[in-house]
């Protein structure tokens, strides 16, 4: 199953944060602490989701709400890996 989340980022978490993305070590231990006053919701129905339904177990990986989710992501503002990068550039240079 996919997630939508919504969060905002404490700013003295935010290189690590990026670091994590950077590294794909994001998720393993506890992440929890890096978001606040946050929304998590289903990327779609889950009685549709092939995984979570047991027709095609693991079927995340390719499914075709992946695809329909970023696209509409794609058209609603700037993406947040490019926004977390230039924060944390700015920081390093003040």
């Amino acid at each position: 199953m996919r997630y939508l989340v919504t969060a905002r980022v404490k700013q003295e978490c935010r290189q690590a944060l990026l670091k994590a993305i950077e590294n794909q070590t994001l998720g393993e231990g506890s992440v929890h602490h890096v978001a606040e006053r946050g929304l998590v919701e289903d990327a779609h129905d889950r009685r549709r989701c092939r995984d979570q339904n047991g027709s095609e177990p693991w079927a995340c990986g390719d499914c075709d709400c992946t695809s329909r989710l970023e696209q509409k992501l794609n058209t609603t503002g700037k993406s947040f890996l490019e926004s977390l990068r230039s924060e944390v550039a700015a920081a390093r240079r003040d």
